[in-house]
């Protein structure tokens, strides 16, 4: 199995499925930096490659909906692997706009 396939595995396994842009991938969202009794400001995005994120675009998931403040795309040898993302919920992107990762 090629690294690709086996993080597409991993993602479509445990992620969960995300709406960007009318297309749907798989992602696993987590918190960023969450200080201990305070709700997550950022969330970091790990995704397939069925989209790759802009800086702007809307992530859609059952219950929430977040916006990409700063995104990439992650390679190993050649090869890509996954897709990445800083995340705010919508309401909250003010606050994510000048992440360190």
């Amino acid at each position: 199995m090629t690294r690709k396939k086996l993080v597409q595995y991993l993602l479509t396994t445990y992620g969960q499925k995300v709406t960007v842009g009318g297309q749907e991938a798989w992602a696993v969202i987590r918190p960023l930096r969450k200080q201990s009794g305070e709700a997550p400001q950022c969330y970091l995005y790990t995704g397939t490659l069925d989209w790759k994120l802009l800086i702007g675009d809307l992530i859609q998931t059952d219950t929430e909906v977040f916006r990409a403040t700063r995104t990439g795309l992650e390679s190993f040898a050649g090869e890509s692997l996954y897709v990445w993302a800083v995340l705010c919920r919508e309401k909250e992107t003010a606050f994510c706009t000048e992440v360190d990762v």
